[in-house]
């Protein structure tokens, strides 16, 4: 007996299989090759897609994610990095002067 949203096993090989072929012929990457080369994890991946965010990508049939290798390179020239400087922290004697 399988739960509502359940894939059956059978099922499931089909899709990796389709995954497969789809990376290989398409010349897309799957969430796991995108994060490889993005130098980010599948979590970070996964929780854009959830926000709107982050590289455009390709919804397959069963919940199948791919990403184009020129959306990824776009993605990639537009992170940029900010420098943030740490807040100088106050000792007791330097607040205690302070009030004086």
């Amino acid at each position: 007996m399988s739960s509502v949203g359940t894939i059956p096993e059978d099922s499931k090989v089909k899709l990796k299989d389709e995954s497969k072929t789809i990376s290989k012929e398409k010349g897309m990457l799957n969430p796991t090759q995108a994060a490889k080369f993005l130098k980010y994890s599948k979590a970070a991946l996964a929780k854009w897609r959830s926000y709107g965010m982050g590289p455009a990508y390709y919804k397959g049939k069963g919940g199948m994610v791919f990403y184009e290798m020129a959306d990824l390179v776009a993605f990639k020239k537009t992170v940029t990095l900010t420098r943030v400087e740490p807040k100088r922290r106050t000792t007791f004697e330097s607040k205690a002067e302070a009030t004086i």
